[in-house]
């Protein structure tokens, strides 16, 4: 009797030890999945520490840390670049250059760090895809 009380505990005691590896995997997979960023964001929607993917447009000025905003609407949060990367030199002079010719749509991968006043700041870890877009909103007001 007491041989067959072990052959039925080790069996179970597998399948316990099988559910846990699955359930830390599945809540380890949770807690890493990356967002993906709709043509129209708050910048509310960007969690300290998520990550997220998506195209968006950089605006990047001479003197200023550049920013990052949501293709069709308006509403931008701080972005860093990724190390080495540059956005592309402006054609006019930089103080003759309207606003709008500060603008690049791209696709990006990143991560939200921290938050600079009161607003989310993000790591771009990743840039593809870099091209001169004027923003539908900024079209939209008349500019």
């Amino acid at each position: 009797m007491h041989i067959i009380e072990m052959s039925t505990l080790r069996p179970f005691a597998r399948c316990r030890i099988g559910f846990a590896i699955i359930a830390a995997a599945m809540v380890g997979a949770c807690g890493s999945t990356e967002m993906r960023l709709p043509s129209c964001w708050q910048a509310s929607d960007l969690d300290h520490g998520s990550t997220f993917r998506g195209t968006v447009l950089i605006l990047g000025g001479d003197d200023t840390r550049p920013s990052m905003f949501p293709m069709t609407c308006d509403g931008g949060v701080v972005a860093d670049l990724p190390e080495g990367f540059t956005l592309p030199a402006p054609e006019k002079p930089p103080l003759s250059e309207p606003p709008e010719r500060r603008f690049f749509q791209m696709d990006v991968v990143g991560k939200v760090v921290g938050v600079a006043f009161g607003r989310p700041s993000v790591q771009l870890e990743q840039v593809n895809h870099v091209r001169p877009a004027t923003p539908s909103w900024l079209r939209s007001n008349g500019s």
